[in-house]
């Protein structure tokens, strides 16, 4: 009688974790505004953050429906993100373009 390896435990992806070791998220990122309008665009040091929250803050919502995501966008901030842990404390990042790599 062949026996049935043992199954593995779905992984279950970085996105769907978040509200297990997050109080809350924060984001701020820059902003520069367009001549002449009331209209701002990131700036080029917040760009990918602020491709980053287009392409993912619905998933991350949907993953983690209880988690505050916080984002705010200002000029002249540096673009950075703030995480508040269960165990209390936190910790931020400089995420202006390039100091993540």
């Amino acid at each position: 009688k062949k026996k049935n390896p043992p199954k593995k435990k779905p992984k279950i992806s970085w996105r769907a974790r978040l509200s297990r070791n997050f109080q809350a998220i924060r984001i701020h990122f820059a902003t520069v505004p367009l001549p002449n309008t009331r209209t701002s665009v990131p700036s080029p040091e917040s760009k990918g953050v602020a491709d980053f929250i287009n392409k993912n803050y619905e998933e991350l919502k949907l993953l983690n429906p209880k988690l505050p995501i916080l984002i705010r966008h200002a000029e002249e901030v540096e673009p950075r993100l703030w995480a508040e842990f269960d165990y209390g404390g936190g910790a931020y990042r400089d995420l202006t373009a390039g100091s993540y790599t």
